[in-house]
């Protein structure tokens, strides 16, 4: 078997080089066309209306309810129901049993949907405050988290939607998530 081999490339004389371009004109077109763009971008703008803070508090106890209506299958099947509230380990079961369906039910609902079944009982929405978007995962989970470890002492933490001039609460201004008109 025989290789061919390429033909050699004519020879030139002189290598050809590019031309290159010196800039130097200051007013170059190429040089301060950066000028042009705004360095300054307002991601942060409301396209929403916030709700009332009358209806988020009819959703946080429609949501209490569904919560409790939730876990009660699961406490039942663990013989919770016997009401034997003195012993530690009842309390600390039952009381894991809430926190970890309040968690799910928040997270999972308002991750897919935008919104929990009381927020849909009263046309409400949580978007993200930046986007308009439903919030993600990690949004829903953290404004999940942060909503239950305020209704901890009393739900004095979600008084602070009451003085905040965008109504928002502590989980809200957290997550960067709002709760909207739908």
């Amino acid at each position: 078997a025989v290789v061919p081999t390429p033909a050699p490339e004519p020879e030139t004389s002189r290598e050809t080089r590019k031309p290159v371009r010196v800039i130097g004109d200051q007013n170059d077109p190429a040089l301060n066309y950066l000028d042009s763009i705004p360095t300054t971008i307002t991601v942060e703008t409301r396209g929403y209306r916030a709700a009332s803070l009358f209806l988020r508090l009819l959703n946080g106890v429609a949501d209490l309810v569904i919560m409790g209506l939730l876990a009660m299958p699961l406490l039942a099947f663990a013989g919770l129901t016997t009401f034997e509230w003195d012993n530690p380990r009842v309390v600390a079961f039952g009381l894991g049993t809430i926190l970890i369906v309040a968690f799910i039910y928040l997270t999972v609902s308002v991750a897919f949907t935008g919104r929990t079944l009381g927020m849909k009982l009263f046309s409400l929405r949580v978007v993200d405050a930046r986007t308009g978007l439903i919030p993600t995962g990690s949004q829903s989970a953290g404004r999940a988290v942060i909503y239950i470890l305020s209704l901890g002492p009393a739900g004095i933490l979600l008084l602070l939607a009451f003085i905040d001039r965008e109504k928002q609460a502590l989980h809200d201004r957290l997550t960067r998530t709002a709760v909207v008109r739908a």
